[in-house]
């Protein structure tokens, strides 16, 4: 027959067990989510580093651009879907300006 004491004395030694290991496993969770942390904090310092100076380069480029203006046809279109024979981006042309007249 089993008793309920019975189990709860065989139960005594994992409770010791488990007294013991609880304070070297508390340490290794904090001790390597530090690194993780402190990993993802210098990932994080270069990626956004790096941000910042593709920023300054894009800038750069756009402030020194050469800006070309769009060339007007003797029809005064001035050619806004960017294609030369009117068409649309379809190659249709319900886009155009000659086929909303």
């Amino acid at each position: 027959k089993f008793y309920k004491t019975q189990f709860l004395d065989n139960l005594s030694g994992f409770n010791i067990l488990w007294g013991q290991l609880l304070s070297v496993t508390t340490f290794t969770l904090t001790f390597f989510l530090n690194q993780s942390y402190s990993l993802w904090r210098v990932c994080y310092g270069y990626s956004r580093r790096l941000q910042g100076r593709l920023n300054d380069l894009n800038m750069t480029l756009a402030a020194h651009a050469t800006r070309i203006e769009p060339k007007i046809r003797e029809n005064g279109d001035d050619n806004v879907n960017g294609s030369a024979n009117g068409l649309g981006a379809n190659g249709d042309s319900s886009s155009s300006p000659a086929a909303a007249a």
